[in-house]
């Protein structure tokens, strides 16, 4: 998978201060979490104290997609980590149903498959964590 190393202390102008590398793909266990991230800031303070340290902790902002998660983050209690997001159910049965049909429908346009779930579809998917 691909990483950005940080092998030498140098200002960060300097084409060798952080190295694209190839490294293996960890493997999680316990609590642990893999995160494929998408984008990532540098904390603005760590650009200022980024220096050799017996103890180097650097602190930044990612967003991305989590991978694999530890067989501890899923106990007890394995629905913790899901969020189906807007699913027919009958919570919706006081509205008319033009207008569940156009929530619906107008909430389908806007998903990548869009598709609004139902329960049934849900409870499914469950299944197969």
């Amino acid at each position: 998978m691909k990483a950005i190393g940080l092998y030498r202390y140098l200002p960060i102008e300097n084409e060798q201060a952080l190295q694209d590398v190839e490294i293996a793909k960890p493997s999680v266990a316990g609590y642990d979490l893999l995160v494929k991230v998408n984008a990532v800031s540098v904390n603005p303070v760590d650009t200022k104290v980024r220096a050799p340290k017996k103890s180097l902790k650097h602190r930044w902002d990612a967003a991305g997609t989590v991978e694999a998660i530890g067989e501890q983050e899923l106990s007890p209690i394995r629905i913790n980590v899901v969020s189906p997001g807007l699913t027919q159910t009958e919570a919706y049965s006081s509205l008319s149903e033009k207008a569940r049909e156009t929530l619906f429908s107008d909430a389908a346009k806007r998903l990548p498959a869009q598709y609004v779930a139902t329960a049934e579809d849900q409870a499914t998917g469950y299944l197969l964590l």
